[in-house]
């Protein structure tokens, strides 16, 4: 859903690179703010999004996955070619890469993975680096190293992270062993040209963020490194959706049995993937037992790494234990870099294998072994009435979509039921996660409430008007402007029967309802001088435990923050007050947008804070709390970093326009 939302978005020329990540039909009343939330392949959703102005949304959509299998065929043939494979082997072993049960998995959710063209293109570069001989500066294997490495940069954060330690790997051996100072060099240049590409395309988040001091929107932890780490096991067995059923077979064993299911099946490399490792691991060990082993070759070292740095508990967890690297903490996605190197190892050695025979024989082989290869790959297709519930689906929000907009003013906005964070965020009563763009994909003026980043000042009042009886939130919501609300029944045990007899029995009937039944619209009336909804709380920030119940205090594990959004173009004034104690005597402190606030000594006995007539400014106004101690560790428990607690919070504000409050 979200990948559908950007392509049509940039359609509407909005998300472009480089510029503030808005969407102004999204977060209404204001305009979805998304330049703080990190995304990789911008590039591809522009195309695809401008594609779409011509094709339509799900035309445009479809061309992105099926030109995601082209361009990893084009680019590994390109690369098997320059290793000098015969080209009926390149033809079978880019066909077979490109068709990788990990692409299919991956399809349009996960679209920036499954663009894996990448992948070829960034082994040979790091080949070339660690032993080419040929590489000079100015020379076509240096400008295509370069052009490599920002490509990369650019596209796929998780083959970038990969690639930056293979191109540690290759350049580390120039500098102890091999000791080419212009492929050292070129190493050096080409990490720096992948950092920086993507630092340029990542830079409208640091350029436009608005809300700093902001918990992260992409909430990592160690237990993931494990959850998503590469099973080598996974690498075997096959996908449940597997053509034989003999094979599917092993794969619902896995899944009963298994503790630890996190992208399971991604990584099949499937039968030709396995006769290919075997040769690799029979060629390896021969090297050994010769005596060579000081030649052992990049493919034999980089597939040891995959395994040794993706593997749970391997040298990724423990960066991400030592050093909270838990960004990247799926590492099976390192596992498609594992077939492009098996299938490049088959090209090269089958075209000397086979450089005596007759051609056609070489033909005939390599077709057997493609069409095993896609056989086993490519997974079965969905059931037709899978096909149909989906079209159904579509059908009914277009029509939904027809009516709405029939019925409203262009322009009109809708209020989102029930109300859900973005992104990443698990719905109530298991509503499916992003559910609530479907009317933003089938609408082409109404603006809807949902979509602005979750955690964030400007989001806070819609969890606050959610909780307001129905009359209440209906009146609140009419003075913001909303002329309806849209409920997701799914969201609701009861199917929002409740809901929707108590608006009813306020006199706000259902305007229009999907033909599937999943929707329901509720008709408002908006003023005709709306004003801006106005938050009632602060916005908790970073630096916060989790509040303690029993005692009704909030413990921090360090300096903490609060923000909180005044959507009016002049300042608000707010009053606050606090009990602020900590475990030791400390001086405890508050900023306001940069500017002290309050100071004063506490410690066990909670010191009493209040400020009257505090000014907030138009915009995220951040408040900064923090205490000269340091934080104590209490506990070995989770929660257990405790610096200073808040209890007994009061917050009010007070919106005194100088002219008019109305929206503009």
């Amino acid at each position: 859903m979200e990948n559908l939302v950007r392509i049509k978005a940039v359609a509407d020329g909005e998300l472009l690179p480089f510029m503030p990540q808005k969407v102004s039909r999204l977060g209404a009343p204001f305009s979805a703010d998304w330049s703080e939330y990190p995304v990789s392949d911008k590039l591809l959703f522009f195309v695809y999004g401008n594609l779409a102005r011509f094709t339509g949304v799900n035309v445009a959509s479809n061309l992105a996955v099926m030109f995601s299998v082209i361009t990893a065929a084009l680019s590994f043939y390109g690369c098997a070619r320059f290793m000098r494979a015969r080209s009926e082997w390149c033809f079978g072993a880019a066909l077979l890469f490109a068709f990788t049960y990990y692409s299919f998995f991956r399809g349009l959710p996960h679209l920036w993975l499954a663009y894996t063209y990448t992948v070829p293109l960034a082994l040979l570069t790091c080949w070339l680096v660690g032993s080419s001989r040929r590489l000079r500066w100015p020379s076509m294997g240096a400008a295509f190293c370069l052009g490599t490495s920002a490509i990369v940069g650019v596209s796929n954060p998780y083959n970038l992270y990969f690639f930056l330690f293979l191109l540690g790997l290759a350049t580390g051996a120039q500098w102890l062993w091999h000791g080419r100072k212009g492929n050292f060099w070129m190493g050096v240049a080409c990490g720096l040209a992948a950092v920086g590409a993507y630092a340029l395309l990542q830079s409208d988040g640091w350029l436009y963020a608005s809300n700093e001091g902001a918990t992260s929107l992409i909430s990592r932890n160690y237990a993931g490194t494990e959850l998503y780490s590469l099973k080598f096991v996974e690498l075997f067995v096959p996908p449940i959706n597997h053509h034989l059923s003999v094979l599917a077979s092993l794969g619902y064993r896995y899944l009963r049995w298994a503790s630890f299911k996190g992208e399971v099946f991604a990584p099949y490399i499937g039968l030709v993937g396995t006769v290919g490792l075997g040769w690799i691991f029979i060629e390896l060990t021969r090297r050994f037992a010769r005596g060579t082993s000081h030649r052992v070759p990049a493919y034999g070292v980089q597939i040891g790494w995959i395994l040794i740095f993706a593997a749970p508990g391997g040298i990724n967890s423990l960066l991400a234990l030592a050093f909270g690297l838990n960004v990247f903490r799926a590492t099976n996605r390192f596992s498609i870099f594992i077939p492009a190197i098996i299938l490049m190892f088959l090209a090269v050695r089958l075209s000397r294998v086979s450089r005596t025979w007759p051609r056609w024989t070489g033909v005939g082989l390599m077709l057997c072994g493609v069409g095993l290869g896609l056989y086993d790959q490519i997974p079965r297709s969905q059931a037709p009435e899978v096909w149909a519930a989906i079209r159904n689906e579509v059908e009914a929000d277009a029509a939904l979509g027809r009516k709405i907009e029939k019925n409203l003013p262009s322009g009109a906005m809708i209020f989102q039921l029930p109300v859900v964070d973005f992104p990443e965020w698990r719905p109530p009563n298991g509503l499916p996660e992003y559910e609530h763009f479907r009317l933003y994909l089938a609408t082409h003026s109404i603006r809807l409430s949902y979509a602005s980043l979750k955690q964030r000042a400007a989001f806070q009042w819609q969890h606050e008007y959610e909780k307001l009886d129905p009359s209440a939130m209906a009146a609140a919501l009419e003075e913001a402007g909303f002329a309806a609300i849209c409920i997701d029944r799914r969201g609701y045990a009861d199917r929002a029967e409740e809901l929707l007899a108590a608006f009813c029995t306020v006199g706000k009937p259902v305007l229009e309802d999907s033909a599937n039944g999943d929707f329901v619209v509720i008709r408002l009336d908006p003023a005709k001088t709306p004003r801006w909804p106005i938050a009632k709380e602060l916005t908790v920030g970073r630096g916060w435990n989790p509040p303690d119940g029993e005692n009704a205090e909030t413990w921090t594990y360090g300096p903490a923050t609060w923000s909180y959004y005044n959507p009016y173009p002049y300042p608000v004034v707010a009053s606050l007050g606090f009990d602020v104690k900590a475990l030791q005597p400390c001086e405890f402190t508050l900023a306001v947008n940069g500017v002290e606030k309050l100071r004063h000594q506490t410690g066990e006995n909670a010191f009493q804070a209040k400020i009257e007539q505090l000014p907030l400014n138009p915009g995220v106004n951040r408040f900064d709390l923090a205490t000269s101690a340091g934080a104590v560790r209490v506990t070995e428990e989770r929660w257990g970093l405790r610096g200073f607690a808040i209890k007994n919070l009061a917050f009010k504000v007070n919106v005194v326009s100088p002219v008019n409050r109305s929206v503009p």
